[in-house]
């Protein structure tokens, strides 16, 4: 954490945005330093393997304004009874492999989530929603239906939340 100098007419209420950055690792075994700050994903067998392609593509295609509605979670307690806005922006949504070098960057990836505002729990859905079509456990249509209508065919709930 860090303090800087804003300038006189600066309100903090005025927020831009906010970024969100989860790590993921699809290698076949854990990384125990690691595991506080990785999401470990490893290969399912009998599955296809990791295909960061179809994931790029997915994400991609998530851009720009829409009704995250199915992405999000109700919220518990007092605020369970307010209602929520569902439309939010997201001006990035990418998938990036890297390590913090180019020999510990094997199987390790990033996914980096910026918008003007999100859904309670509306970025843990996302990128595990993204992490089954990366695994070939869902089409990456099957994301893009359940933007436009607001709810996943297969039930009312996401399928996967990441940690």
């Amino acid at each position: 954490r860090c303090a800087a100098l804003v300038a006189d007419g600066f309100d903090v209420r005025s927020n831009v945005g906010k970024q969100y950055t989860y790590r993921l690792s699809t290698a076949s075994t854990r990384d125990p330093l690691r595991r506080l700050h990785e999401w470990h994903v490893p290969p399912r067998r009998g599955r296809p393997g990791w295909d960061a392609a179809a994931v790029a593509s997915t994400a991609a295609a998530m851009l720009g304004t829409h009704s995250f509605a199915a992405f999000g979670n109700r919220p518990r307690g007092g605020e369970r009874s307010v209602e929520v806005d569902p439309v939010c922006t997201l001006s990035e949504l990418r998938l990036s492999q890297g390590g913090l070098s180019e020999a510990s960057s094997a199987g390790r990836w990033a996914f980096t989530v910026r918008g003007d505002r999100f859904l309670y729990k509306m970025v843990r859905n996302l990128v595990g929603s993204l992490v089954k079509v990366g695994y070939g456990e869902m089409e990456g249509g099957e994301l893009l239906e359940a933007l436009a209508d607001g709810r996943f065919r297969r039930g009312e709930s996401v399928p996967i939340t990441a940690p």
